[in-house]
């Protein structure tokens, strides 16, 4: 008798919609496409400039300019040159450099009055050299040095100017546990669905969600099905982690985005077989 294999990964990445052709798309806070401009928060065009290569721009309901960015390869998320965003104001809101998808030169980004929040260096998608970050009212909040990615120093200030004991500006959800126990809680309790299993259906589903600033794990979708059986696994699955420890950027909560590649496969294997989940921390600038 055939036995059921499960493998699945853990990839940290930005939502990002696989729009293919030039026309205009509606989105919520948290980048779920809408079906019309109502209860949106902004509009997404997607400019083909042959092949995969594309300029995306965004703009708010308003019609006011919200972000343009260049790829050279729209469907694999790689990016090309200067990609900048703005406040509905019309002042700049961050400003990003990529050559080949990798960060490089300066990222800043900007209160909506035009001053400075965060400023940090990269060179081939590393940090490299001074991170800073300011107060609203221009007050250094934090400052750090980098070497080929790797924190060398960091000092943090209260809004008066003192230094005050440092902490992580960017903390990952953390599962109950621990990211093996994820991993273990998913291969326990994902289920091959026997009428699939009998069709010898196989493959991986793609489930993406959001951990909330409260560590719940909320809205849970299929961003690439195989199965009707099997798409509903997976999504049930996810739908019922338990709460995380909610990530952190400089020091307050944030939504963090998830994919979750589950990969149904048929053989003669053991049942579960946990392979390292992978992850990747984007520079700081809302898109």
């Amino acid at each position: 008798m055939k036995k059921h294999l499960l493998f699945f990964g853990l990839v940290l990445s930005s939502i990002v919609a696989q729009a293919q052709e030039p026309t205009s798309k509606y989105f919520n806070k948290v980048g779920e496409e809408q079906p019309t401009a109502e209860g949106a928060y902004y509009r997404k065009e997607v400019e083909s400039k042959g092949g995969t290569a594309a300029i995306v721009r965004t703009f708010y309901i308003s019609g006011k300019p919200r972000s343009v960015a260049f790829y050279e390869d729209f469907v694999r998320n790689t990016e090309h040159g200067i990609s900048e965003g703005w406040h509905e104001n019309g002042n700049l809101s961050w400003r990003s450099a990529y050559e080949h998808g990798k960060s490089v030169g300066t990222h800043e980004s900007f209160f909506p009055d035009g001053k400075l929040k965060y400023r940090q260096q990269y060179s081939a998608g590393k940090r490299e050299g001074e991170l800073l970050l300011y107060y609203a009212d221009g007050q250094l909040k934090r400052r750090e040095m980098y070497v080929a990615n790797e924190r060398t120093t960091g000092i943090c200030y209260s809004a008066q100017g003192q230094e005050i004991p440092f902490f992580e500006y960017e903390k990952m959800p953390v599962f109950p546990g621990d990211q093996q126990a994820l991993l273990q809680y998913i291969g326990q309790n994902v289920r091959y669905p026997g009428k699939a299993l009998r069709r010898g259906v196989q493959g991986k589903v793609l489930i993406k969600f959001i951990v909330d600033t409260t560590g719940v794990v909320s809205h849970v979708r299929v961003a690439k099905g195989l199965d009707p059986l099997l798409d509903a696994e997976a999504l049930h699955v996810v739908e019922n982690l338990p709460r995380f420890e909610p990530g952190r950027q400089d020091g307050c909560p944030v939504p963090v985005y998830f994919t979750v590649p589950i990969t149904f496969a048929i053989n003669n294997e053991p049942l579960f077989k946990p392979r390292s989940a992978t992850k990747r921390l984007s520079p700081p600038i809302p898109y």
